[in-house]
């Protein structure tokens, strides 16, 4: 397949290239070439990989009237979707409004449902000398299905003078585990670029309590002053706008670094941040992307459905663009995603307001989403 590493379909190409002019070859996953026969030569044959997702080895060898070549092989990786997931929505309304005299704003929510409650977080300006800060904002599920806030916005969480993030802390995602409340964020030192991922741990849920205590990781554990969980080195924006997955005691941590990328973590450990593995960090939504969604990429949030045993991506292409789109993808595994619908073909009209940014897709603590629930898709607009 043109040496790509994953495949959502069983047929794949045997791209090949030799020398003496051969006239037959035989493909096989078994080694010993014992379920294959010998066919017609072709530098890009077809072949069937058998059924069941995970990393499949396809062996090759031609032959002509001289003889027979030594045994080449390959692998790929198996992620066949049945079925597609079909995605409906109403066109929602609008929960903040920035006074017209007055430069607000509230965007990258993070939502976790409880029940018929509703704890939302979003991004809002710092009246201190940071730039931005996390708010909270709790509601009540209505039967009709809209949300009946009960809360005013509150803090959750600010930058720390004179360190890694003093500058913001924005574009949240929470999560639960271990007893322990987690908000990932996006922050910099510096005045220009070069975001970095942070993380802080609360002793109960965030919500602007004073009863609640967050400490930031440190580098080695929880609190003092913070230091990113995932840092980048480059010369452009950064990456950021973390979102969080828990399951099967892996932690997957999906941020924006050029589209989206993946690293995975042992939640069980209390210092997970020091497990963190980014040896399975293929870039998921990327520029080859943008034919399919109709733009280059911004932020993805996560959520895993139980009840269709995969994971569920949304996000946004041409950010803060008229013609701004949201896209879905999906996955079995977390870490190889596949489109689903954009939501300019997907919803006609479009029930995506022009100018969307930085979106958010509910789920429970640990980044499930449950089918039988009713679900929200939040998301930043205009400006």
């Amino acid at each position: 397949n043109s040496d790509g590493e994953s495949t959502t379909s069983r047929t794949v190409t045997l791209n090949n290239s030799v020398s003496g002019n051969p006239t037959e070859y035989m493909a096989s996953e078994f080694s010993d070439f014992s379920d294959a026969s010998w066919l017609a030569y072709s530098m890009m044959p077809s072949f069937t990989l058998s059924e069941g997702n995970g990393t499949k080895t396809v062996y090759l060898k031609v032959r002509n009237a001289v003889g027979e070549s030594s045994v080449l092989s390959d692998t790929i990786i198996l992620n066949e979707l049945c079925d597609t997931i079909a995605v409906t929505a109403n066109s929602g309304s609008v929960i903040y409004t920035p006074p017209l005299a007055d430069y607000q704003y509230r965007y990258g929510p993070s939502i976790i449902l409880n029940g018929n409650t509703v704890d939302m977080w979003a991004c809002a300006p710092d009246p201190s000398p940071a730039w931005d800060r996390i708010e909270h904002r709790r509601g009540t599920i209505s039967t009709d299905g809209t949300i009946q806030w009960v809360t005013n916005w509150a803090s959750a969480l600010e930058s720390t003078p004179n360190s890694r993030d003093k500058y913001s802390t924005c574009d949240p995602g929470v999560f639960s585990a271990n007893g322990y409340y987690y908000i990932g964020y996006t922050s910099t030192d510096q005045q220009v670029g070069s975001n970095d991922v942070f993380v802080a741990r609360g002793d109960g849920l965030p919500d602007g309590s004073p009863s609640v205590t967050c400490a930031k990781w440190n580098g080695s554990g929880w609190g003092g002053m913070p230091q990113p969980i995932i840092e980048y080195n480059g010369p452009s924006w950064g990456i950021g706008q973390p979102s969080f997955v828990v399951k099967d005691n892996v932690l997957y941590i999906y941020y924006t670094d050029n589209g989206t990328k993946v690293a995975t973590a042992d939640i069980t450990n209390v210092n997970w941040p020091l497990t963190l593995d980014h040896s399975a960090a293929p870039i998921l939504i990327n520029e080859r992307d943008q034919l399919i969604l109709g733009g280059k990429p911004g932020p993805f949030d996560v959520k895993y459905i139980g009840d269709l045993a995969r994971f569920i991506g949304v996000g946004v292409s041409t950010e803060f663009n008229p013609a701004s789109n949201v896209f879905v993808y999906e996955s079995l595994d977390g870490l190889n995603f596949t489109p689903v619908a954009t939501s300019r073909d997907y919803w006609t009209p479009s029930l995506i307001q022009d100018r969307a940014h930085n979106i958010g897709l509910s789920g429970d603590g640990q980044g499930h989403m449950q089918l039988n629930a009713i679900n929200f898709i939040a998301y930043g607009y205009g400006r």
